[in-house]
């Protein structure tokens, strides 16, 4: 690749993490117009929250699977879809269950449009001597879609009113997930590294030499404990069904 067009890679990967991590992040402030609207309790949101972010780590290995076989370009834009999906699953939904349902199928989406088909795209089109910068700028995404697509939603939450308009607007953003990956395509790459290699790797040699490393295994454990703590935090903070009029009520004993 030239250096304009893996910049073009760079900054698309940037985009596509901004706008699927930072709508993701979002999803708090519809904690309690949610929770009031379908009357369940805030405990079955955060049950959803958590199962999403489970979901996104544990299917990731089978989103790379599909990357390394199709290319990262239709992968994320797949992915993409799947996470719009579930947008319009959580923008129309009126029960608990499709809550679960939105937060699966936006956590599934996420695994195939976030950091591990977005980095791998820029580590393949990026110069050695490049690679660093391009991965740190990429990877700066998600920090920066919290910081501005967060304050954003609570701002057009402010606006609207009603959280469902809100949604729909976080939902037409999410649109160009879909999009984005024109700017990411490796097949080249890829081709070129199979062919270098002398053919391509099993689904079950490319889990077993994920799982044979030890920084893996230990950061997948990582982000499943930070994931189940949203069900737990809400149990110790005594998150009732808000028909009860019952908030928040931390304790430093808890």
């Amino acid at each position: 690749m030239t250096p304009r067009s893996y910049w073009t890679a760079v900054w698309c990967g940037f985009l596509v993490l901004t706008i699927g991590l930072g709508v993701r992040q979002s999803f708090g402030i519809f904690l309690k117009p949610v929770s009031a609207e379908l009357d369940v309790g805030r405990e079955l949101f955060s049950f959803g929250t958590a199962l999403s972010m489970l979901l996104m780590g544990a299917v990731a290995p089978f989103s790379g699977r599909l990357a390394d076989r199709f290319g990262s370009a239709p992968t994320i834009a797949g992915g993409g879809a799947i996470y719009v999906l579930g947008m319009i699953v959580t923008a129309t939904m009126h029960s608990g269950a499709m809550l679960i349902l939105g937060n699966v199928l936006v956590g599934i989406g996420l695994s195939a449009a976030t950091f591990g088909p977005v980095l791998g795209v820029i580590l393949r089109v990026a110069p050695p001597e490049k690679q660093a910068l391009a991965v740190g700028i990429c990877s700066a995404g998600g920090s920066f879609g919290q910081f501005f697509i967060v304050p954003l939603a609570a701002v057009l939450q402010s606006h609207f009113g009603d959280w469902r308009p809100t949604m729909w607007a976080l939902t037409i953003l999410a649109v160009l997930i879909m999009v984005l990956p024109i700017g990411l395509n490796d097949r080249k790459e890829i081709a070129a590294s199979r062919k270098g290699s002398g053919g391509s790797q099993t689904t079950r040699e490319a889990l077993a030499e994920a799982f044979g490393l030890r920084s893996y295994v230990l950061w997948s454990s990582a982000i499943s404990s930070a994931a189940s703590m949203s069900p737990s935090s809400a149990a110790i903070c005594r998150l009732t069904s808000p028909t009860r009029g019952s908030d928040c009520r931390c304790s430093a004993s808890t």
